[in-house]
């Protein structure tokens, strides 16, 4: 692949996203990436865990994550404590296999910032592609670029939703970082 198949595969993906932000801003149902501005924030004792979690998210300190391990196993959160300690030990399969369970038990029971919160770790895992999609196989690395900025845009709106402004700044620059890394090759 030449520079200028790159960059023709980088402008159709710019004009793609495009238009699903067009989509999105002339629809009045929020996608699935949206979830509704109106997520509940409860100060229940097991939300530590969750602030605790994103912190370490945009800020990649991994003191942050031990304290939302030991939060969630205090508050008697197995499974979230399960799936954080997947998380920090970068096991994709448990991730992907634990995540979107427990994103939905957490909704159904009314628990909507832990749940997305879940889901921002299962999306954290997808983002990264955006930073090591350089060191896969050449034929490998726009898609891999594609689902790894689709996550960070699903990651930021849900960080929108839920006030935090310091994941949606996170996941926006690396997304915009991507796609400097991509326009460079």
């Amino acid at each position: 692949m030449d520079l200028n198949d790159l960059m023709q595969a980088l402008q159709e993906l710019i004009a793609d996203m495009l238009e699903q932000l067009r989509q999105r801003l002339l629809s009045s149902q929020p996608s699935e990436a949206e979830p509704k501005s109106t997520i509940s924030l409860s100060p229940k004792p097991s939300l530590q865990w969750a602030r605790l979690t994103r912190q370490y998210l945009a800020l990649r300190k991994d003191e942050l994550l031990k304290q939302a391990v030991v939060a969630a196993e205090q508050a008697g959160e197995k499974s979230i404590a399960n799936l954080l300690r997947a998380f920090q030990a970068k096991d994709i399969e448990t991730v992907e296999r634990l995540a979107p369970a427990l994103h939905r038990a957490l909704r159904q029971a009314g628990r909507e910032e832990e749940a997305w919160t879940v889901e921002l770790v299962h999306l954290d895992i997808k983002a990264r592609l955006v930073k090591e999609f350089m060191h896969l196989p050449l034929e490998q690395q726009m898609e891999a670029l594609k689902v790894g900025l689709k996550a960070c845009e699903q990651a930021a709106a849900i960080a929108r939703a839920l006030g935090d402004e310091p994941c949606i700044a996170l996941y926006r620059v690396v997304a915009g970082n991507g796609l400097l890394q991509s326009a460079a090759i």
